[in-house]
């Protein structure tokens, strides 16, 4: 029989656990930190406002690489690629939008990374 502090229930338990936290932290990151694009139509009264300078911004503070640029219809286009974690918070921005925005809906289709950007551009 194994005997000292280290072998009690409690400390057993408590490794458990710690094993446990932290497979669930690696695994989380492995996912959040995987390369993913996604293309992004977003609906709304979203140009003549500085929508576009705004996704710019974001996109470069969270280190994506891709596009925005305004559509003929009054729409804005929006492609980032990078770490998933990243374009999820990207997503998520963009439902808000700037001060004067009025976003309706965000179009989302998640595609596979081309590599072919090398930073974050305004395109016309």
């Amino acid at each position: 029989m194994l005997r000292g502090p280290e072998y009690s229930v409690r400390n057993i338990r408590r490794r458990r656990i710690q094993n446990v936290i932290y497979f669930y932290v690696i695994y989380r990151n492995f996912f959040n930190y995987m390369e993913t694009g996604v293309k992004i139509i977003v609906k709304g009264m979203v140009q003549g406002i500085g929508y576009r300078f705004f996704v710019l911004r974001a996109a470069r503070n969270l280190n994506l690489n891709g596009y925005v640029k305004n559509l003929w219809n009054g729409n804005v286009e929006v492609v980032a690629e990078g770490d998933r974690g990243a374009v999820e918070e990207l997503i998520q921005i963009l439902k808000v939008g700037p001060r004067m925005a009025s976003v309706r809906n965000l179009t989302v289709q998640w595609v596979e990374p081309q590599g072919k950007f090398t930073s974050f551009r305004i395109e016309f």
